[in-house]
């Protein structure tokens, strides 16, 4: 049996986990994406993302992705448009409260132009994915460990 305030501090991780993505969900639909990089565990060794075209690990190379990688997708954002809601968290905290699982499904829509030159005319598809995520307390917040974004 677990103590009421252990009880209470896993709640409470789980809301500042769906917290974290929340955020990345948005500031990732907003081009934020020096803010996503915020969001990851940068001091933790084997802090990485994994997405369809390649895994990112370490902070030099979370940033090549994050803004560098995605800065250079939007480009001028004319006609760019991604969004990668989040449904059906599951998050389960481990019992030392310093590492979390979890993952969500994500039904989404993205905007953008496959043309290397000359005109660049966006088309627009369906994007769903499933994010599966560790996370870990770094500095006394939650931070993203690992995101593997499955397509």
């Amino acid at each position: 049996m677990t103590s009421l305030e252990q009880r209470l501090a896993r709640v409470e991780a789980v809301q500042e986990i769906q917290n974290v993505m929340g955020r990345y969900s948005y500031w990732h639909t907003a081009n934020m994406h020096r803010e996503c990089l915020d969001l990851f565990a940068l001091k933790t060794p084997g802090v990485r993302a994994e997405m369809m075209w390649g895994v990112y690990e370490g902070a030099e190379s979370l940033e090549r992705l994050y803004p560098g990688f995605h800065a250079w997708v939007d480009g001028d954002a004319k006609g760019v448009m991604h969004m990668h809601t989040l449904t059906t968290p599951v998050i389960e905290v481990a019992d030392d409260l310093r590492t979390a699982k979890a993952t969500w499904i994500s039904p989404g829509h993205e905007t953008m132009s496959f043309s290397a030159a000359g005109e660049k005319t966006p088309e627009a598809f369906w994007a769903w994915c499933k994010y599966g995520c560790d996370f870990v307390v770094e500095d006394g917040q939650w931070k993203i460990w690992h995101l593997h974004v499955y397509g």
